[in-house]
């Protein structure tokens, strides 16, 4: 870990410690805020801090944005379909592996049921990162012409 990266804090989530990290997610690391500036995040339910999380402002964000121009000239755009597929569908499974703290941290940030959050927050995105994962690997084409409808698709009426 360099020393610009966040190392992880654990909270109290209903009856369990979970691990997350109050740093923000760029370039695939967690790192402070460019400011150093932090907000509490709040329990809805008790009006408790949770932890104290970093804020981000505009130069956090340029630098987001330049890391995600980065990685999608320097390697996704020259990722084939089918490993872009298999991505998508091994974040989905990472989502579902960590389901229950998910769900946990999840539940506690926004007052919601742990069910709920569990159901309706965490398998729902694992879900749409599989679906499109799916679909990464189809031929739109012949999946189009399939319909047997009439489309207009890059100058083409099929």
């Amino acid at each position: 870990m360099s020393n610009d990266e966040v190392s992880e804090i654990v909270i109290r989530a209903g009856d369990k410690d979970v691990s997350l990290n109050p740093g923000l997610f760029t370039n695939n690391r967690y790192v402070p805020s460019v400011s150093g500036k932090t907000f509490p995040t709040i329990d809805p339910a008790t009006g408790d801090v949770i932890a104290e999380v970093y804020e981000a402002d505009s130069a956090d964000i340029d630098a987001a944005v330049d890391a995600a121009e980065k990685a999608y000239y320097e390697g996704w755009k020259n990722t084939s379909s089918a490993e872009r597929g298999r991505l998508l569908g091994k974040v989905a499974s990472l989502i579902l592996a960590n389901a229950d703290d998910l769900a946990r941290i999840e539940a506690l940030d926004n007052g919601k049921t742990l069910k709920m959050a569990q159901i309706v927050d965490i398998r729902a995105t694992a879900q749409a990162f599989s679906y499109y994962g799916e679909w990464a690997t189809k031929d739109m084409v012949k999946c189009l012409i399939s319909t047997k409808t009439r489309l207009h698709i890059q100058g083409m009426n099929l």
